[in-house]
């Protein structure tokens, strides 16, 4: 998972627009599992495994923070059309 996610997050650099594919309740559902599956792996002492979740769930929250984002400015520019 954590090679995927560094290709993603190459990808995601060169290209912003990629990450309008994304479905923002989905990217929400999986960060939040990521935490939970981390704070498992922290209670059982995997610390190896907190290590390499942390730029996995880095990477989810850059992908939420931007829909959310992207989400807002899209409905300020509907009102102001609809004014």
């Amino acid at each position: 998972m954590l090679i995927a996610v560094l290709l993603l997050t190459r990808s995601v650099i060169r290209d912003r627009k990629i990450l309008m594919g994304f479905d923002f309740t989905g990217s929400l559902f999986t960060l939040i599992g990521l935490i939970f599956f981390m704070e498992g792996y922290y209670e059982i002492g995997e610390y190896g495994s907190v290590i390499v979740a942390v730029p996995t769930i880095a990477f989810w929250l850059a992908v939420v923070l931007s829909l959310s984002f992207y989400k807002n400015s899209e409905r300020e520019m509907s009102k102001e059309g609809t004014l």
